[in-house]
């Protein structure tokens, strides 16, 4: 039992994003959404021997998985042993805390032909490292089971705290839908090798989850939806400041942001930005400093931050169109319905 999951041997610090994790409450119940668990179970299935992955997202009052991910190619299975791709798994880390404010709460990974439903002794010994080494206060396993002949999937949820002598059952509570994090990824075709729009192959009712309860509240989802979108409105305005070489202001407003690109020194482009996810982009007004104006761009329906190359390119495409000697409103074909 010792030899599973030897990854601590190898293993270096993981990343961390730049606000640090807060302990939550013990046997806190796990978030997630469903594309999330129907992503486990799908690269699960798909192996005879023990595989797994890992789990990335925000830990305050409950740990929220909003990224869980295949392992490595370099990563090695057996029978009753699996060992991750450690450099593959840092590459991670480091993109998903800088790009999402994302850390590493832990791993998931099968007993295939042990019918154990809880961490071995080297799980608890190799998380605990882990969490020590790199200060994480509170970490996550999910450890999946085979049942049947034709065999449906179980997902045992445990956490882990500093002071904890042992992993705590806990419970997962399951959002309807797609992860944000997961929805934006697939938009930009990030991480191809991680096949992010296949969790659509496992359906939810092809489980059985015993610490798994399956929320449809409507609630919950858009408001931790719209916790990220902050970083959508981010990485736009960081594509605008390189295509457009210039600051980028930020104002708030009550329906989310405007963002204010200069095109000359008198004249620059406000992008009126809606909060919510997934940040549509409300109204573009082409403002004149010398002249004191702001004329409307009208553009054809309601592109969003999903992609942030979206938005530089309807930057692109206005500043291409307009004539700096008029005024009024100006028309702009984005190309999107």
């Amino acid at each position: 039992m010792a030899r599973l999951h030897r990854r601590s041997q190898t293993k270096r610090d993981i990343p961390r994003p730049r606000k640090p994790a807060l302990p939550a409450a013990r046997n806190a119940p796990i978030v997630t959404w469903e594309s999330e668990i129907c992503a486990i179970a799908r690269d699960a299935g798909a192996w005879s021997v023990e595989t797994g992955g890992d789990i990335f997202g925000i830990w305050s009052e409950h740990p929220i998985i909003y990224l869980a991910t295949r392992t490595g190619p370099a990563a090695r299975r057996d029978a009753a042993h699996f060992r991750l791709d450690v450099v593959y798994l840092r590459q991670l880390s480091n993109d998903l805390a800088a790009s999402w404010g994302l850390r590493y709460f832990g791993d998931w990974h099968s007993h295939h032909r042990l019918s154990l439903i809880e961490p071995s002794p080297g799980d608890r010994e190799r998380i605990r490292r882990v969490a020590a080494r790199n200060q994480f206060p509170c970490m996550a396993e999910l450890i999946i089971t085979f049942v049947g002949v034709e065999p449906r999937i179980q997902v045992h949820p445990w956490t882990y705290e500093r002071d904890m002598l042992a992993p705590e059952a806990t419970t997962i509570s399951v959002l309807p839908g797609v992860s944000p994090v997961r929805e934006a990824l697939v938009a930009r075709k990030a991480f191809a090798e991680q096949e992010l729009d296949a969790w659509t192959e496992h359906p939810l009712s092809a489980l059985i989850y015993p610490g798994v309860e399956k929320d449809d509240s409507p609630g919950p989802p858009l408001e931790l939806r719209n916790q990220m979108a902050e970083r959508l409105v981010e990485h736009a305005q960081a594509a605008l400041a390189a295509e457009a070489e210039a600051t980028i202001e930020r104002h708030p407003a009550a329906f989310g942001a405007v963002l204010v690109v200069p095109t000359s020194p008198d004249v620059s482009l406000a992008f009126a930005i809606a909060g919510a996810w997934p940040c549509e982009i409300l109204e573009v007004d082409r403002i004149d400093r010398v002249r004191r104006t702001a004329d409307v761009v009208q553009t054809v329906g309601r592109p969003t931050l999903l992609v942030a190359s979206d938005i530089t390119t309807l930057y692109r495409s206005i500043v291409e169109s307009m004539n700096p000697d008029s005024s009024g409103a100006q028309h702009v074909d984005t190309g999107t319905a």
